[in-house]
């Protein structure tokens, strides 16, 4: 059985125009299949129009992004031999064909498994093969039978291949995307001991590259520049590949030169790009889109503060593909890209930075995050890239976006921090308030502050608030009755104070108990040695102190809790009460302007962190039930207003503004 196979991208009067003379075959024994490469609606529409009264035995599939010449056409290969076809052709949708050519093709088919090459007529010449010409930026099609001692290859406009390739050589390179993957292919298999032959008939009509002209000619030259590197690194003999730093090298000066000379600059910019590319080893799709570069380390260890930030904002870009099509987001990491699904959208490429080999010590964060990801960027040169994590390298490339909060001034003057984290801390930090293009704060009161603290303008600071994560309130609540608390113990969140708090009011309330969830992050951990001489003193386990629970579990948790106690000094916004109250749980948190701002009236407020405006707090919060009543009420108003779409819309504003993109 044969299966023709195409790609369309943003060309279907070309497609359509092929397959109608696929209509015509006088032998009607093969399967098509179509792959789109993500074009327009229109396009897509005109296919799945002819796809449902189209007389072929014909599949269309649609790829969700474009995966380029060799990506479109592994799709289809993929499905036709899980099918069971024995010869697979690949045709390109810039095609036409007689009515007799499947039956000329059966007529040609070679006895033994083999690549063959398909005579393409191109205006008033037929190409038989294509040739490979080592260091060299494109290559030639061969339009005579002379030069038979020329290496070749089968063009992939018309190429035909037996499934037994697939199975012994695999798939098309996608890191090619466009141009040489057909060259590779065809000597990836010789080098197998697979055949590469060339039928004399029958010959498929040719107009080339009517689909890739649309790409635009700076892009197209960008293409052969890089790929013909990988091509001569991958598959050239020992003197190409010692040869090709060399021209790495003389490409890059010789591109520089002319741009000196004002002579060919659109060219050259692209030419010496795709050099780039191939030396950073950029392969596949090379986007048009402007490139947001994001720091992710903390993706790989936490789901609290800065990690739950950014899964939040990029899922949510995820989530809506279209409205940030014209962005690319390369997202970098200090160890591994965490298993987290969003993380497969075609908006986001992922960057592990790797440390030297000849490096002798381990890759610290520190190594990582102050000098080789600041230099990977001046490599990859982003139009912009956001630092989430409160501090910003010296090397950063510009433009920066720095989110900051005022705990990290306070941080940095902590006595019981060690000096090395005090020293980053008042270095980084001060030096992304001063010289970042923008530095974004999570909440109006968090701007105020640090706008004081770290001695800046407010013009210069872009609020952007968290938000909470889409709760379901049909989710099974945790058996109470219990007051939670939940973070990282930090001394500035109290919960010390707390759990004293909770002592005093637990003995006129038996069943009531005390929930912590989060790290002990005292200086000196404390918070389970008070756990267990607490519940001795009550004579029952009426504090229980978890480190971690799911995602799941803590929804649970919310839902059934009395009250959240969440008392902290210093809070940029602080996430846990707001998400609670998604469950209509009253909030316990400590007077300040930012809690006004997110609650206002709708809340339960201890003037101070101490144990007794604590426990005052608490014993309000379960026996005032007309104000718990009120809470509840507005809860849904509130919780409204702090949406993770409207804090990526936001971001995407602030990315806007600092790139200047329309």
């Amino acid at each position: 059985m044969i299966t023709l196979i195409t790609v369309n991208f943003n060309n279907a009067n070309a497609t359509l125009r092929l397959l109608r003379a696929l209509e015509q075959q006088s032998e009607r024994e093969f399967d098509i299949i179509v792959v789109d490469n993500d074009s327009t609606d229109d396009d897509r529409a005109a296919l799945g129009a002819y796809a449902a009264q189209s007389p072929l035995r014909l599949d269309i599939i649609y790829s969700a992004w474009n995966r380029g010449f060799s990506g479109g056409n592994n799709l289809a290969i993929r499905k036709a031999l899980a099918h069971g076809s024995d010869w697979l052709l690949l045709i390109n949708n810039d095609t036409t064909v007689s009515p007799d050519f499947i039956e000329r093709l059966v007529a040609q088919l070679p006895a033994a498994p083999c690549i063959a090459g398909i005579l393409l007529h191109e205006g008033e010449h037929t190409a038989f093969a294509g040739i490979v010409r080592w260091l060299h930026p494109t290559l030639p099609h061969q339009y005579t039978l002379q030069h038979r001692d020329a290496l070749r290859y089968a063009i992939g406009a018309g190429m035909l291949v037996h499934r037994s390739v697939f199975e012994s050589v695999g798939l098309l390179d996608e890191a090619y995307f466009l141009y040489f993957e057909d060259a590779d292919f065809s000597l990836r298999a010789q080098r197998f001991g697979i055949p590469v032959v060339f039928l004399s008939d029958p010959v498929i009509l040719h107009r080339p590259s009517e689909s890739t002209s649309k790409l635009g000619h700076p892009l197209l030259v960008r293409y052969h520049a890089r790929n013909a590197l990988r091509f001569n690194w991958r598959n050239g003999p020992w003197w190409v590949r010692a040869l090709v730093p060399f021209a790495v090298g003389y490409g890059i000066a010789y591109e520089t030169l002319k741009l000196l000379v004002g002579r060919h600059p659109t060219e050259s910019r692209a030419t010496r790009a795709g050099i780039m590319d191939f030396i950073c080893g950029r392969w596949g799709r090379i986007g048009t889109e402007a490139s947001i570069a994001v720091e992710c380390e903390s993706l790989e260890d936490t789901s609290w503060g800065v990690a739950r930030m950014i899964r939040g904002a990029l899922g949510e870009i995820a989530a809506h593909p279209d409205e940030y099509s014209q962005y690319r987001f390369d997202l970098y990491f200090k160890s591994r890209v965490p298993d987290e699904p969003w993380l497969q959208s075609p908006l986001f490429r992922t960057h592990v930075v790797r440390a030297p080999r000849w490096l002798p010590v381990p890759l610290s964060f520190s190594l990582y995050y102050y000098l080789l990801l600041p230099l990977r960027l001046w490599v990859d040169r982003p139009a912009l890239t956001y630092w989430p994590n409160y501090m910003l390298p010296l090397i950063a490339p510009r433009p920066s976006l720095v989110m900051l909060t005022e705990d990290v001034w306070h941080e940095a003057r902590n006595p019981h921090r060690a000096l090395r984290y005090r020293l980053g801390y008042r270095i980084f930090a001060t030096w992304a308030a001063r010289s970042a293009s923008c530095i974004m704060a999570i909440s109006h009161a968090s701007k105020v502050r640090i706008a004081n603290l770290f001695k800046v303008s407010e013009e210069r600071i872009a609020v952007n608030e968290l938000a909470v994560d889409a709760s379901s309130h049909t989710v099974e609540p945790m058996p109470g009755p219990y007051l939670l608390f939940v973070g990282q113990a930090l001394e500035r969140r109290h919960l010390r104070e707390t759990i004293e708090a909770f002592e005093r009011v637990a003995p006129q309330r038996p069943t009531l108990r005390l929930v912590a969830i989060g790290p002990d992050k005292y200086d000196t951990p404390i918070i389970d040695h008070m756990v267990t001489e607490a519940n001795e003193r009550l004579r029952r386990p009426a504090i229980q102190h978890l480190v971690w629970v799911s995602g799941a579990d803590l929804l649970r948790f919310y839902a059934g809790a009395a009250a959240i106690v969440y008392v902290s000094d210093v809070e940029a916004f602080g996430l846990p009460p707001l998400e609670a109250l998604s469950y209509g749980v009253p909030p316990i948190v400590r007077e300040d302007p930012l809690n006004r701002e997110i609650y206002g009236e709708h809340a339960f407020y201890a003037r101070t962190g101490s144990t007794d405006d604590i426990t005052e707090a608490m014993l309000c919060a379960l026996d005032d039930h007309a104000h718990r009543a009120r809470i509840t009420a507005a809860a849904p108003i509130i919780v409204a207003r702090y949406t993770w779409k409207a804090h990526a819309d936001r971001l995407r504003t602030i990315i806007e503004r600092l790139i200047r993109r329309p």
